[in-house]
């Protein structure tokens, strides 16, 4: 049966050089996508606060 998916839109994201490696020492290469997430939930929290929260489905 399986999980079930989670409304993602898939985008390429070009990281700087070292970037894709210091996040996978922190979180683990199975939860980079996560952490760049809720960077970006982060990031526009702080940037755009009426923007509305545009569901990024963290799932945190």
């Amino acid at each position: 049966m399986g999980r079930p998916k989670l409304p993602i839109k898939s985008t390429q994201v070009q990281l700087g050089a070292g970037q894709a490696e210091r996040i996978d020492a922190l979180v683990g290469q199975k939860r980079r996508s996560k952490f760049i997430r809720d960077a970006i939930d982060e990031k526009l929290a702080r940037e755009a606060p009426d923007a509305g929260n545009g569901d990024s489905s963290s799932g945190s």
